[in-house]
């Protein structure tokens, strides 16, 4: 919950990089997104709740993916792509938000995939890879 906000942070490296090395200028707009890209961050890491989730190629179907909260993911996005990809062919030349909103929406299914399979790779290094690999359905 805390990792992905905090990657959010690479926006403000974004301006700083293009105000100082590319020479655009530092508007009013750059200078409230920025503040408002901070906030965001330090609002989350403060009321984040501190839970962890152990997840394992057993338990992955159950207390992961056959899960209300992934549901209601995956309804999110497939509405959110229903909305986007159209906008993007009519729109998409005029308007570069339609873009950024469309590869936001993809990257964030790309950010829980990483980190589930992150998360197993790492469990079976540290519990024996014989017993957290048994299970081949994480990986197809």
């Amino acid at each position: 919950a805390i990792v992905t906000p905090i990657g959010s942070i690479g926006v403000v490296t974004n301006v700083i990089i293009t105000t100082f090395v590319l020479k655009e200028p530092f508007t009013l707009k750059n200078l409230l997104g920025v503040v408002l890209v901070v906030i965001g961050i330090v609002v989350v890491v403060l009321f984040a709740p501190l839970t962890v989730v152990f997840v394992s190629s057993d338990n992955l179907w159950h207390d992961v993916i056959f899960t209300q909260n992934m549901g209601i993911y995956l309804a999110w996005m497939a509405v959110m792509l229903m909305i986007l990809y159209p906008l993007s062919r009519k729109y998409g030349d005029k308007y570069v938000v339609i873009y950024v909103a469309l590869c936001a929406v993809i990257a964030s299914l790309t950010i829980v995939c990483a980190k589930t399979f992150s998360t197993l790779v790492n469990n079976g290094f540290q519990n024996g890879l014989e017993t957290e690999f048994l299970s081949p359905w994480p990986y197809a």
